[in-house]
């Protein structure tokens, strides 16, 4: 991009401008998906081929993890760190890496 340089806007620009203006309009709480509507697993789960179909069909890179109550998150695993888990070992998710959420 030059100083100076005139002329009209592409639409790639235009949709740039149009989305940071947009967002200059929305709260914390329009970015927020409520907990009731997440996916995540019990701490006493296994990585059984269900439960790995389940993981898989989410498209997510993160999966947190709760005890219990699924409002009591206490981490979440990566799914890239679950491409050497086997569904016949059924691995149990407590001896997976859970990462402390800050």
């Amino acid at each position: 991009m030059q100083a100076g340089k005139g002329g009209e806007l592409s639409h790639h620009e235009t949709s740039i401008i149009t989305g940071a203006m947009d967002l200059t309009q929305k709260t914390a709480i329009d970015a927020m998906t409520h907990i009731s509507e997440t996916f995540s697993l019990d701490i006493n789960s296994k990585l059984d081929m269900h439960t790995m179909t389940q993981i898989m069909s989410k498209g997510h890179s993160r999966v947190p993890i709760h005890s219990g109550n699924p409002r009591n998150i206490i981490g979440l695993i990566l799914v890239k760190n679950l491409i050497f888990c086997r569904p016949e070992d059924e691995t149990p998710i407590k001896n997976l890496i859970i990462r402390k959420i800050p």
